[in-house]
C-alpha cells in the first residue's frame, strides 16, 4: 500500500512538473490590443509570454507573466503587484510588443502596471506623470480611470529627457 502512494505522489508531482512546463502551449493566444477580464492563462501575440490570473486559497487574485525562449526554455518571470479581489474592476492587455498591461483599482485612483521582458531581464514598471506609457493599448487606456487617463496624456507631451 506505502509503495501504491509513493507511486501516485511521484508520478502526481512529476505531471505537475511536465504541465507547468508547457504552460506556454496550453495558454489561449491573445490578440493585442484586446482588453482581458476573466480570469485564465493568456499567451502573448508575440507567443513568449504567458499571463496567468487566477485565484488563490484566500479567493483573492494574482497575476504571474512568465517569458519564454523560442525553444520553451523559461527565460523569467515575475509577480504583479499584490492580490486583488476579482469583482475589483481588474483588467489587462497585451500589447503589440508582448508587455502585458495590467490595472488594479487601488483605493481612489489605482495603479497600472505593465511587465516586460528582454533578453536576461524581466521586470514590472509603473507608468507615471514622467513616461513609461509608451505602446499602451488604445483600449486599455480608454478603460483606465480619467486620472490615469490625464497623466499619460500630459506624460506624452513631455520632451524626452
Amino acid at each position: 500500500m506505502r509503495l501504491t502512494w509513493t507511486v501516485v505522489l511521484v508520478s502526481g508531482a512529476v505531471l505537475g512538473l511536465f504541465l507547468s512546463s508547457i504552460g506556454c502551449e496550453t495558454a489561449k493566444r491573445a490578440q493585442a490590443g484586446v482588453v482581458i477580464d476573466k480570469t485564465g492563462a493568456y499567451r502573448s501575440p508575440g507567443g513568449d509570454g504567458v499571463a496567468k490570473i487566477a485565484g488563490q486559497e484566500d479567493k483573492m487574485l494574482s497575476v504571474k507573466v512568465d517569458f519564454f525562449e523560442p525553444d520553451g526554455k523559461l527565460r523569467g518571470g515575475t509577480e504583479m503587484g499584490r492580490r486583488f479581489a476579482p469583482d475589483s474592476g481588474w483588467f489587462a492587455c497585451w500589447d503589440t510588443q508582448d508587455r502585458f498591461w495590467f490595472y488594479i483599482p487601488d483605493g481612489q485612483h489605482g495603479r497600472c502596471y505593465v511587465a516586460s521582458a528582454t533578453p536576461g531581464s524581466t521586470g514590472v514598471g509603473g507608468p507615471g506623470e514622467y513616461g513609461g506609457w509608451e505602446g499602451i493599448p488604445e483600449a486599455f487606456l480608454n478603460r483606465l480611470p480619467k486620472r490615469l487617463q490625464d497623466i499619460q496624456a500630459k506624460a506624452s507631451k513631455r520632451p524626452a529627457p
